[in-house]
């Protein structure tokens, strides 16, 4: 009985150690950030990666997998003789153990192992390093061997049936996978050092049971949901991994409904007297084609909004006329007072902080140069900050209506479902991670006590959200405020930004890291959670709708039910259509929503980008020497601005 009892235990012990040893990496600061930990980042600038490079990841991918499932016998076969031997060590009953060691989807692990072999081939590093990456997939396999074996004797204690199993097993890898591939990416790249931004926000626990209570409740509705598309269609899963995998994202669906169901919604009173001064302020560089349009709605704003509104345009060094254009549009302010401040080129945050220093009102408005304001952009500001929790406001952003292109079309939905459904959701427990630079109103006293915006590298808007919840304020987004953003008109503008924006990504995921700069804010283990899990699962979309159509045509028992598969698909689909649909009839879109199929393809095309922007970052050598410069970063940056008094929700400066 005792040897009943250990065994298990045993292939569980084995398997936590080998867990632990894999996120170790994720408890360890990278020493290759040269930066203070505050306001400056200082890691070599990325690199540019051609399309072919992506192009050739997705190729070498669906290869290998089709070459790993393919053969019978093959791989699979000799993953599920592993995973079955490993079970009957834990449970020596062959005919209980043996068929769910059986019914494991190995196609989920063979994508897994083709996508790190890959990534592995196209990755701009050194031998060394190439070598380092395919190890991952040495490990990947050996954990999830444990897990599935662990796994399998569990389903047997609990009488579970096989295909049902299946699917659980399934999505347990996939945690694996997204765990392995964050530490892959953690011990590959030249990544910021995390933030030394103090926490002194007072956490209340009450958002984090409440985001956690809600985490498993859409866990349990999602498997609620296959076992009940398993009634409409059977109870035969050959292709089980594409179900669970189909089934991921839906749990963050899940979520934001939940949210939205068990939360109120948060709304300022209606605030009485002047409207306080606010300053604007937009780095510009050869923005001359854009900047007018951006200045005169500005004007506009000013004059709806009634209270004193200085305009600052940082020029960032700019090699056309963007300092001229700017300079006579401001001259021509109805409402507005305008102002330009001249720099070297040094990048947008550095020109965001030469126009943060020189402004001298407590709200402060960033507003990119090609960004159109609405005329009463600036009207519901004094009501929100009038709550001294609050410290940043965003808008809803929408794509210039001017707009013909397809990218502007499926980032309509993008916008919606991101700001209109998404922020909103988040916002109730305070879990915003990211107000874009494209409009972001924020309390200027905080934004200079953290060094101001953050430069050496991409995500400044993302990393000053995330600071202002470290130092005890709370973000919001406003529906009712609507700005007018540009839009990519080609493929190759549509790449050059979504590599930027997964870039910032990355490198925000690695400085606002809760492990390594503790924070009890659901605004930083959450977007942790998330944005790590929606990164990773991106990347391999792709390859596992492919493999199963590999499948589908190369296995007859998986021809025969792949319809199937295909209803859970569309079952999984109809939260987010449905939730696209009501927002775009409520803020009147409806007419728009004859666009709606462009919103797959839209998204497929984000995930392809997003490799290449994880391409374009330096990676690390697998041997370092540490240096003298890897000392802790200081805890509290140089500045004039000091905090007197610190309560649950704000800091007060002193004068």
């Amino acid at each position: 009985m005792l040897g009943t009892v250990a065994r298990p235990g045993l292939l569980l012990v084995t398997a936590l150690l080998l867990l632990c040893l894999a996120a170790r990496p994720l408890r360890h600061c990278r020493h290759d950030d040269l930066g203070d930990g505050m306001a400056v980042v200082s890691i070599p600038r990325p690199r540019s990666v051609s399309l072919g490079r992506v192009l050739a990841f997705y190729t070498a991918s669906t290869a290998i997998t089709l070459a790993l499932v393919a053969p019978r016998p093959g791989p699979v076969d000799l993953y599920q003789a592993l995973v079955t031997r490993l079970a009957l060590l834990a449970d020596p009953r062959p005919l209980a153990v043996v068929p769910y060691a059986l019914h494991v989807s190995v196609a989920l692990r063979l994508v897994v192992v083709a996508n790190i072999v890959s990534f592995g081939a196209v990755v701009r590093a050194r031998p060394l390093r190439r070598a380092a990456i395919a190890c991952h997939a040495v490990a990947f396999v050996a954990v999830a061997a444990l897990l599935d074996a662990l796994e399998a004797v569990a389903a047997c204690v609990a009488h579970l049936p096989t295909e049902t199993a299946a699917l659980y097993g399934s999505f347990l890898v996939l945690v694996l996978a997204v765990a392995l591939t964050l530490r892959l990416l953690t011990t590959t790249f030249v990544l910021p050092r995390p933030t030394a931004t103090p926490d002194l926000r007072t956490h209340h626990r009450s958002e984090s049971v409440l985001l956690a209570v809600g985490v498993v409740v859409s866990v349990v509705a999602v498997l609620a949901l296959v076992d009940f598309c398993d009634t409409l269609v059977g109870r035969s899963h050959p292709v089980a991994f594409l179900v669970a995998f189909t089934g991921f994202p839906l749990v963050f669906d899940v979520l934001l409904l939940f949210l939205l169901a068990t939360t109120r919604s948060i709304r300022p009173p209606a605030g009485e007297g002047e409207p306080p001064p606010l300053t604007t302020i937009t780095p510009a560089f050869n923005e001359e084609l854009t900047i007018e349009r951006t200045l005169r709605s500005l004007d506009a704003a000013a004059g709806s909004y009634g209270g004193r509104v200085t305009v600052i345009v940082a020029d960032d060094g700019s090699h056309d006329a963007t300092a001229l254009v700017a300079e006579a549009v401001m001259a021509t302010f109805r409402h507005a007072r305008g102002r330009l401040v001249r720099a070297r080129h040094g990048g947008k945050a550095a020109a965001l902080n030469k126009a943060l220093g020189a402004a001298d009102t407590e709200i402060v408005v960033r507003v990119d140069a090609d960004v159109v304001v609405a005329e009463d952009a600036f009207d519901h500001l004094p009501d929100w900050f009038a709550n001294p929790s609050v410290g940043m406001v965003g808008a809803l952003a929408l794509p210039d209506p001017r707009a013909r292109s397809w990218y502007a079309k499926g980032r309509l939905f993008e916008c919606l479902i991101g700001f209109a459904f998404g922020r909103l959701a988040l916002e109730r427990v305070d879990a915003i991670n990211c107000i874009p630079g494209t409009f972001t109103a924020f309390r200027a006293a905080p934004a200079r006590f953290a060094g101001g915006f953050v430069t050496g590298m991409n995500g400044e808007d993302s990393d000053l959200t995330m600071v202002l919840g470290r130092l005890g304020y709370q973000v919001v987004v406003d529906t009712r405020i609507r700005i007018y953003e540009d839009v990519p008109a080609t493929l190759r503008e549509f790449r050059e930004q979504r590599v930027r924006w997964n870039r910032a990504g990355v490198q925000i995921l690695a400085r606002h890291s809760p492990v390594l700069a503790p924070g009890g804010s659901p605004r930083s283990w959450f977007f942790y959670l998330r944005a790590a899990t929606v990164r990773i699962t991106a990347l391999l979309r792709p390859l596992v709708f492919v493999t199963g159509m590999e499948l589908s045509l190369l296995n007859p028992a998986t021809r025969a039910i792949f319809a199937r598969v295909l209803v859970f698909y569309l079952v999984a689909g109809l939260p987010a259509l449905a939730v696209l649909v009501v927002l775009a009839v409520r803020h009147g879109f409806a007419r728009k929503l004859v666009w709606l199929p462009l919103w797959f393809p839209f998204t497929l095309a984000r995930r392809v980008v997003a490799l290449e922007g994880l391409l374009t970052l330096p990676t690390r050598p697998v041997l370092t020497a540490r240096r003298s410069a890897d000392r802790p970063a200081p805890a509290i940056p140089p500045t004039t601005i000091t905090p007197t008094t610190i309560t649950p929700t704000t800091i007060t400066p002193t004068t």
